[in-house]
């Protein structure tokens, strides 16, 4: 068995870096020989690629530098086809792993046949739980999103695995087979909402998607739309979302 975890990388050299670190140590804690496991880092077109030389120490590390911008989706699949893994994990770059965090999230999944996608607690880094586990992004869940008005985590209660409509993608780990089931990622969200859409599809395969409360990862995460909503960006996510409510045939 080999597990491959994709990260995306667009002009933050110090937060990857320091993912990649937390990860590195996340592997000791596995037990797995070195090839058994893989990052694929996928350098997203940015003006500042991270040197080599920073890279190399890194012995299970492989990257990639593409010479534009190609979107979350599109990002993430091109890793997934350079990814050898049994195992997929999707990590946002600007995660800390704790150390037992994937020999936990493993674990689980390769006992549960059933699980689509495992994903553990998000937290900020003064320890406050993230909004990560979320109901259909509808209108509606969208403005309490933007607004942060009438939000809630909906897997933040006491049971140790909830099941909610998706978890975002910022960490989730999966079978291969998954894959093989129902595509990659929709290549046509360029920036959001491409982990729900993903979720929702693993959901009407008859798996479930499962939110570990027993396990946590720290995601010092940027949200680009809500800083500007007037940004090129913000334009292309609000566009997804158009994108992604006519796909499912649901607004609300």
């Amino acid at each position: 068995m080999k597990l491959s975890v994709i990260i995306l990388n667009y002009n933050q050299t110090e937060a990857t870096l320091r993912c990649v670190e937390s990860l590195d140590n996340a592997f000791v804690a596995l037990g797995w020989n070195k090839d058994q496991v893989e990052i694929i880092l996928i350098d997203n077109g940015s003006d500042n690629v991270i040197p080599d030389c920073s890279l190399n120490r890194f012995s299970t590390l492989s990257s990639y530098r593409l010479a534009e911008n190609l979107g979350v989706a599109r990002g993430r699949n091109y890793g997934l086809r350079k990814a050898s893994g049994d195992l997929i994990m999707i990590l946002d770059n600007d995660t800390i792993v704790n150390k037992d965090a994937v020999s936990r999230l493993v674990m689980y999944l390769t006992g549960s046949p059933h699980t689509g996608i495992v994903a553990p607690v998000l937290r900020n880094t003064d320890g406050s739980l993230q909004y990560s586990s979320r109901e259909y992004p509808g209108i509606i869940e969208k403005i309490k999103s933007i607004t942060g008005l009438g939000r809630h985590d909906v897997a933040a209660g006491c049971e140790e695995v909830m099941h909610p409509c998706y978890v975002i993608g910022a960490c989730q780990l999966f079978r291969r087979d998954i894959i093989k089931h129902i595509g990659m990622l929709d290549e046509n969200i360029f920036y959001g909402p491409e982990d729900a859409d993903f979720c929702i599809r693993v959901s009407q395969a008859g798996y479930t998607i499962d939110y570990l409360t027993s396990v946590s990862i720290y995601h010092d995460h940027r949200r680009i739309t809500r800083r500007n909503p007037f940004t090129g960006i913000a334009f292309r996510h609000f566009k997804a979302l158009l994108y992604f409510y006519r796909k499912h045939g649901r607004w609300l």
